[in-house]
């Protein structure tokens, strides 16, 4: 498990199933995260749990984000196509209880988790997409570090009668500054 002031980030549990089936049936967080836009059941949330849980690939690792205080879930973070040779991955993070938004844990997340990825697993660039329209994302990638932006998937993502472009952004290890591995172990 991983410590900051406010937030624990733990491997996902049986436990948080009912957390995750609601965050992944809100459509809003489907659309911020570009995710699958169809209900999702609890069996299929189940059998997804499941295979996250299992770490059957190795390619892949989603964790739980947890509030300290309230012991409560209030997010889930990723990294899918991890690609150990080459030291880079794709990075996701939505906070999913809506009420635990705008409290500065979008950006203690993703620290902490920058931390332990960059000085455990020692990968050396994360990157992720966007939707160019979702100006908070955009103001909490600000806020995290040093973003580079990587291209522009035009006409990408369609919602209310537009198409959006999708911006690919990445940060590497070395222009992350605050990369102490004794922040780990508070």
């Amino acid at each position: 498990m991983l410590y900051s002031k406010n937030l624990k980030i733990r491997a996902l549990q049986t436990e948080d199933l009912k957390y995750l089936n609601e965050w992944r049936n809100d459509l809003e967080n489907k659309i911020m995260s570009q995710g699958y836009r169809l209900p999702v059941t609890l069996l299929q949330d189940e059998e997804w749990l499941k295979q996250k849980m299992s770490y059957s690939s190795g390619s892949e690792l989603f964790l739980m984000v947890e509030e300290i205080s309230e012991s409560l879930p209030i997010g889930l973070i990723q990294l899918t196509n991890i690609d150990y040779f080459s030291g880079t991955a794709q990075w996701g993070f939505i906070i999913g209880n809506k009420a635990k938004r705008s409290k500065g844990y979008g950006v203690e997340a993703p620290h902490l988790f920058f931390i332990y990825v960059f000085n455990v697993l020692n990968l050396r660039k994360l990157y992720g997409y966007t939707l160019t329209y979702n100006k908070k994302t955009f103001s909490m990638l600000q806020k995290i570090g040093i973003f580079h932006e990587e291209g522009r998937l035009k006409n990408q993502y369609y919602l209310n009668g537009e198409y959006h472009d999708i911006l690919i952004t990445s940060i590497f290890r070395e222009d992350y500054p605050d990369l102490y591995p004794s922040k780990l172990f508070i």
